[in-house]
């Protein structure tokens, strides 16, 4: 046996190697693996006894590198005829750096947006009355029919003078007149008494005593007259005093009745502003609502998708894995199972990468 080893020869490309030979855009040279299982050699010619005598290897080769062997060399059994080296080496780091893509993409931390919190409702405006205000402007509306009527009557009464005045007037004046003639007919007399030669002094002395008293009578009826005419007057005055005086209050009376309408109306106007208010407030609790809704769910489609791109891109890193993995399978060292020699390599097929 150890005979007819010695006397096989490997025919290495042409029967025992086939080179496929790559040919980059730059000009280099490169050797693309076939996905091939460890080769069989091809038994090309047998000795009489039927072993062996030719074989015939086909191999695809990454790199010229990767044959270890030159025509017309002699090789032994278990010896390394073709051994994708570099190949291997590529895969495995390549193999490494999807191995360290998949585990950053899988580290990675996607955070799912927080549900936004609901914004507390609008409190409800307490109700309101207007009761008291109603009944402020009709006490109002009361005290100014009032003020009217007491100054209407007021001025009813003070176009005519005070009774009681103007008659004491009247009687002053009367009794003044009635002095005065008898004044006038008391001069009339002494002047008569003093034309008459006959009448003792005594008539004329008492005449003219009379002429005093008279003339006193009518100093203290003026007198009497004027004190009546100032009491009256004062009465006038006193009238007109309090006639002022219910003006005044019924001006007061209608201006404290136009207040209390506006006091209402002010309420009316706040509660309404203060309606107005709590709708705005609304209507911006419901857009800010809306748009926190809107944003989480936009966001919440966000991490959706960066979900989908994780497993996406998870996916495609274990298919690559995966098949680097095959790639790395197929990749086996070649060795002669027979010692003999090498008669002939030769490239049967070559393929170019641009």
């Amino acid at each position: 046996m150890s005979e007819w080893n010695s006397r096989l020869t490997i025919a290495a490309v042409l029967v025992a190697l086939i080179v496929v030979i790559a040919h980059s855009s730059r000009g280099d040279r490169n050797f693309a693996i076939a996905a091939n299982s460890e080769p069989t050699p091809e038994v090309v010619e047998t000795n009489p006894s039927g072993s062996p005598r030719i074989l015939k290897f086909s191999l695809s080769l990454s790199s010229p590198k990767d044959l270890k062997v030159h025509q017309g060399d002699t090789v032994t059994a278990g010896e390394v005829l073709a051994d994708r080296v570099e190949e291997r080496s590529r895969l495995t780091i390549g193999r490494k750096s999807l191995d360290l893509a998949y585990q950053q993409i899988q580290q990675r931390v996607l955070l799912k947006p927080p549900v936004p919190l609901v914004p507390p409702a609008v409190r409800s405006l307490p109700p309101i009355s207007y009761a008291e205000e109603a009944a402020q402007i009709q006490s109002a509306s009361m005290a100014v029919s009032e003020a009217e009527k007491a100054l209407q009557q007021q001025s009813d009464f003070t176009k005519t003078l005070p009774l009681e005045e103007s008659s004491a007037v009247d009687s002053a004046r009367v009794k003044v007149e009635n002095q005065q003639r008898l004044l006038e007919n008391q001069k009339q007399k002494l002047q008569a008494v003093q034309l008459l030669k006959d009448l003792p002094p005594e008539v004329e002395i008492h005449e003219q005593e009379m002429l005093k008293r008279r003339e006193s009578e009518l100093q203290q009826a003026t007198a009497e007259y004027q004190q009546a005419n100032s009491k009256l007057t004062i009465a006038v005055n006193t009238r007109n005093e309090r006639l002022a005086q219910l003006a005044m209050a019924l001006q007061k009376a209608r201006a404290e009745h136009n207040l209390a309408i506006a006091k209402l109306q002010t309420k009316k106007d706040t509660r309404a502003y203060a309606e107005y208010e709590a709708s705005v407030t609304a209507a911006r609790r419901a857009e800010e609502k809306n748009s926190s809704q809107q944003s989480y769910y936009r966001q919440l489609q966000d991490f959706q998708q960066q979900e989908r791109d994780r497993s996406f891109q998870l996916a495609q890193l274990t298919s690559k894995i995966a098949e680097v993995d095959e790639k790395l399978s197929t990749i086996n060292v070649v060795t002669s199972p027979y010692s003999g020699k090498v008669r002939r390599i030769k490239v049967v097929g070559q393929t170019n990468y641009c």
